[in-house]
This record gives C-alpha cells, structure tokens and sequence, in this order.
C-alpha cells in the first residue's frame, strides 16, 4: 500500500489538537490527489511508541477521516516496532 510523504490532518482535528498553524504546502497524497493547506504542529502516538512530534499539512479527506498518517511518522516509527505496519 502506497504511503503519503506527509501527514494530513483534517480542519476539524486541527482546530482541536495543532500548536499553530504556519505556510501553506502542497503535497502528494497517493490516491487522494494533491492535498494543500496550512501546516500544523502535532503529536501522534501509536501503538504504545513515544508521541513524536511532526509538521501535517491541513488538508480535506474523505468523509469521516480525521487524519492520514505518512511516511514522516511511520519510517520514524519502524524501528521500534517489533512488527512492520
């Protein structure tokens, strides 16, 4: 399955969970097309790891999406699992 380069986030998530928002980028986002918008601050945890601290891009998913995570979080994320994702 294709990866996205950057976490997407959506407006909605964003307003509740992003330190700030900063420039706009525009990134390839595999089947979702280009996504463009505003960059914000977030940590993400999973699967019992450390949060790790990324820049997402705002951006509109599909309905009832609240975030596609990308390649930023999973290569950073791969070696301390014990399994690959």
């Amino acid at each position: 399955m294709p990866t996205v380069p950057r976490t997407i986030v959506s407006s909605s998530l964003a307003e509740r969970v992003a330190r700030g928002f900063g420039q706009s980028r525009s990134v390839g986002a595999g089947p979702l097309g280009r996504v463009k918008g505003p960059t914000v601050k977030v940590s993400i945890a999973i699967d019992g790891n450390p949060a790790l601290d990324v820049t997402a891009v705002v951006g509109d998913l599909p309905h009832g999406a609240q975030m596609v995570v990308g390649a930023d979080v999973l290569d950073r994320l791969r070696p301390c699992m014990s399994t690959d994702l």
